[in-house]
C-alpha cells in the first residue's frame, strides 16, 4: 500500500514538474494580421503583433523595427533600424500590439531608388524584423515578416 502511494505520488510531482507553462519569461510576438504586403505610392501599413510575456513587463520598452532592402541593385537606405514606442497599457501577459506604419516615415528604404527609362522609380523589396524587450531585459525571438513590396 504504502508503495502504491509512493509510486502515485511521484507519478504526480513528475507531472506537475514536466507541465510546461504557456507563457515564458522571455516575451514572444507574432504576426497576427497585416493590411497588406504590397504598398502603394503614398500608402500606410497597418500590422497587428499578438504579444505574450509572463510578467507583462512590456511597459516603456521600445520594439525594435529593422528593414532589410533586398533588391538586387544596391543602394543607400534610410530609417533601417528604428525604435517604436508602444503605448502605455495596462500590465497583461498578452494582448495585441497594433502598428500604423507611414509611407513616408516608416516604409520606403532605398534613399535614391534607381528610375526605369519612363522616370518610374524601383520598388524597395523589403524583409521587416520585429524584436520585443520587457522591463527586465528579456528579449523576444525575432518576428520576421518577409516579402513585402514598398512601390515607389
Amino acid at each position: 500500500m504504502k508503495r502504491r502511494i509512493v509510486s502515485i505520488l511521484a507519478a504526480f510531482a513528475l507531472l506537475i514538474a514536466c507541465g510546461k507553462d504557456k507563457f515564458q519569461t522571455k516575451p514572444s510576438i507574432t504576426l497576427k494580421s497585416i493590411s497588406s504586403k504590397i504598398i502603394p505610392v503614398s500608402g500606410n501599413m497597418t500590422l497587428e503583433l499578438d504579444y505574450r510575456d509572463k510578467e507583462g513587463d512590456l511597459a516603456n520598452e521600445p520594439l525594435l523595427f529593422i528593414k532589410v532592402r533586398n533588391n538586387e541593385n544596391v543602394q543607400a537606405t534610410v530609417r533601417d533600424t528604428l525604435e517604436l514606442e508602444l503605448p502605455d497599457f495596462p500590465k497583461r501577459s498578452q494582448g495585441v500590439i497594433q502598428l500604423n506604419l507611414d509611407y513616408q516615415n516608416y516604409l520606403i528604404s532605398a534613399s535614391s531608388p534607381p528610375t526605369d527609362p519612363d522616370g518610374v522609380a524601383e520598388s524597395d523589396s523589403l524583409t521587416m524584423k520585429f524584436v520585443l524587450r520587457d522591463n527586465a531585459g528579456n528579449i523576444s525571438d525575432t518576428l520576421v515578416i518577409n516579402d513585402i513590396v514598398i512601390k515607389r
